[in-house]
């Protein structure tokens, strides 16, 4: 029986005990009259149950909104790590099957601890909740962005090859820094340091690999200076440096890029 509204109005014969049987499945609300009945009574019931229907709908929309706020940061209105763990294990898993390659961002904003040091954490807070509108902003709705806590950002982008995770983390260092952020007699500029990983669904890297790979991407370009971007070579085992955001992407970067979010990059 599938969920639905039921009203009864039930045949002569029929004993309580049978019609009752009829809601024995949780997803269905339903009530029934007994023999004999009129209108009047049969129109209070419906409408009843009509109620009852509309209470279960807000319950089950404030249960639905709870959830959420569970899995999001309050500070950057992106989602936190539960989300994240949710999302890699669903995405992993399908890139083992499609061999669809599956790209990860670890972005770090630069200085962000003196920050909160110079200004406060009112205001740090604040470069958060731009931060994450800026990011979700240069991404696809189809990709993943966190914060996995203090200036750490996780970026999860399904169906992005190496190349494309390069442009697109060019993308979010003109997004993010195209403006300052401002409060005041504030003003801050952000500035980030990006570190990429890419899962081709090989069966041979794990989880915990992929995400140590992404770490010590962005642990690598650190060293490179503010916007700058690393990436972990297949090639050579480890992390290899990235230019940073200045000149043109190559072709097979602008391809991927095109591939991938179906505009130009």
């Amino acid at each position: 029986m599938c969920s639905s509204d039921l009203l009864v109005l039930p045949w002569e014969s029929a004993s309580a005990s049978v019609t009752s049987a009829l809601f024995r499945d949780h997803r269905s609300t339903g009530d029934w009259i007994e023999f004999p009945f009129d209108s009047l009574k049969a129109n209070l019931r419906l409408g009843n149950l009509l109620m009852r229907r509309q209470e279960l709908e807000v319950l089950a929309a404030r249960s639905k909104r709870l959830e959420e706020r569970l899995k999001e940061d309050d500070k950057s209105t992106l989602g936190n790590n539960l989300h994240y763990k949710e999302c890699l294990e669903r995405e992993f898993e399908r890139t083992r099957r499609n061999k669809s390659p599956l790209s990860l961002i670890f972005m770090d904003i630069c200085g962000f601890k003196q920050v909160n040091e110079k200004y406060g954490h009112e205001f740090g807070d604040f470069v958060l909740r731009n931060v994450g509108n800026r990011v979700r902003e240069a991404l696809r709705t189809s990709d993943i962005p966190v914060r996995f806590g203090g200036d750490e950002f996780k970026l999860l982008l399904p169906d992005t090859p190496a190349p494309a995770a390069i442009i697109a983390s060019k993308r979010l260092i003109k997004a993010l820094a195209r403006k300052p952020v401002e409060q005041g007699d504030i003003s801050y500029t952000i500035h980030c340091y990006f570190g990429i990983s890419t899962y081709s669904g090989d069966g041979e890297t794990t989880k915990a690999q992929f995400n140590s790979q992404a770490d010590q991407s962005v642990i690598n370009a650190k060293k490179l200076g503010r916007d700058a971007i690393s990436f972990w070579d297949p090639k050579t085992n480890g992390p290899s440096p990235r230019a940073k955001s200045k000149g043109k992407a190559s072709t097979s970067e602008n391809e991927a890029e095109s591939a991938r979010t179906g505009r130009e990059p």
